[in-house]
């Protein structure tokens, strides 16, 4: 169904949930793992999700979609569709809804956003709080596997997930060995490029390594008046509040804190214009609930989330937030926009080409 402006169509194609269930989730890994062999259902997905749409799409020079996605197409990197020639990217700014009805479509203020930022590269203490049983349940998923061939292998990622496989042999060493290794394992260079990076296209509120603090952060939030927080470090969603997180550097900051930090009284009354987790995943093929802690918070109050869909490549993630922020700071650019113009840039750098980099970024909720 294409609703616009000035008409809603219902469009239908004649296939199988089970079939386009299948197709979306080989989709999905076929990014998330760096598969060069992605092209075929990108194609077959834009066959039946965005071409019957493209006459309408023309006659009323539509350039943004708003996209209610449901069951597996949750999964589905919209952007990252293909119609023989250019991904939908390439034509489209993107933005998820779970639905119209539950999303605040007023446009952002443009005065008065403060601007908070914090990030890990090198973590601290926090390394301490991962068990073994975790340690031992991150690196017995398929993402270590030497059966896996993609592009991740030789890159920094930003998930505890991928940790380099060379550092395996030291976790089960004594305990200052293990936390050696593991600062080690998860550092994440980038992290300080971008948030000086960002810094500088928008004067902010800075918070890295040692100032981030689980306590210092929520205490920071509550009391400065931020409409934009933007959080760069590891981040995983396992399928439950419980077993979700972000890493800051003394402790883990679980979804349950920040979705009772976003519902304090503060943001009621200041509520968040947007949450950046350039970070976090979702569970591996879990459809249900595949927009991750950026569902959660948009649950939470945050107006607009910027998250991933997979761990993002640490020198991506740099470059698609200084774009980002440079798109709305600079040229004043709708998020969507400012967020297409990011992964069109990637897109266009030959480093950075394979959707993989570029297409795990999703704006979910305002998207002007």
């Amino acid at each position: 169904m294409l609703e616009s402006g000035t008409s809603i169509a219902r469009f239908t194609t004649k296939i199988s949930s089970s079939f386009v269930r299948e197709t979306a989730k080989k989709f999905a890994n076929d990014l998330r793992y760096g598969s060069v062999e992605y092209l075929f259902n990108a194609q077959l997905l834009y066959d039946w999700l965005l071409r019957p749409i493209e006459p309408s799409t023309v006659a009323q020079h539509i350039e943004a979609l708003v996209i209610v996605p449901d069951g597996a197409l949750r999964l589905v990197a919209m952007g990252a569709l293909h119609d023989g020639k250019k991904f939908a990217i390439e034509k489209y700014s993107l933005s998820t809804v779970t639905g119209l009805s539950m999303t605040n479509t007023n446009i952002p203020p443009t005065q008065g956003l403060g601007f908070l930022v914090a990030g890990v590269s090198e973590p601290g203490s926090v390394v301490d709080k991962l068990t073994q049983t975790t340690i031992d349940q991150i690196f017995s998923t398929p993402e270590n596997s030497d059966a896996l061939r993609g592009l991740k292998k030789s890159r920094s990622m930003r998930s505890i997930r991928f940790i380099p496989l060379g550092a395996i042999d030291n976790l089960k060493a004594d305990k200052v060995a293990r936390s050696a290794a593991l600062r080690q394992a998860l550092a994440l260079p980038g992290v300080k490029q971008e948030i000086d990076a960002i810094h500088k296209i928008i004067p902010s509120t800075s918070m890295l390594n040692a100032s981030f603090t689980a306590g210092e952060f929520r205490q920071e939030a509550e009391t400065g008046s931020y409409r934009i927080i933007h959080i760069a470090t590891h981040g995983v969603f396992g399928g439950s509040a419980e077993s979700s997180y972000v890493l800051a550097y003394d402790d883990l900051l679980t979804l349950d804190s920040l979705q009772t930090m976003l519902k304090s009284e503060h943001f009621h009354k200041n509520p968040i214009e947007l949450l950046s987790l350039s970070a976090c995943e979702t569970a591996e093929g879990d459809d249900r609930s595949p927009l991750g802690i950026s569902g959660a918070a948009m649950k939470a109050r945050a107006k607009s989330v910027l998250g991933t869909l997979w761990p993002v490549d640490d020198d991506a993630a740099r470059k698609a937030m200084e774009t980002f922020y440079l798109g709305i700071a600079k040229y004043h650019l709708t998020k969507a926009e400012s967020l297409r113009r990011a992964q069109v840039e990637l897109l266009h750098n030959d480093e950075f080409s394979h959707p993989l980099y570029w297409a795990p970024f999703v704006l979910i909720g305002n998207w002007l």
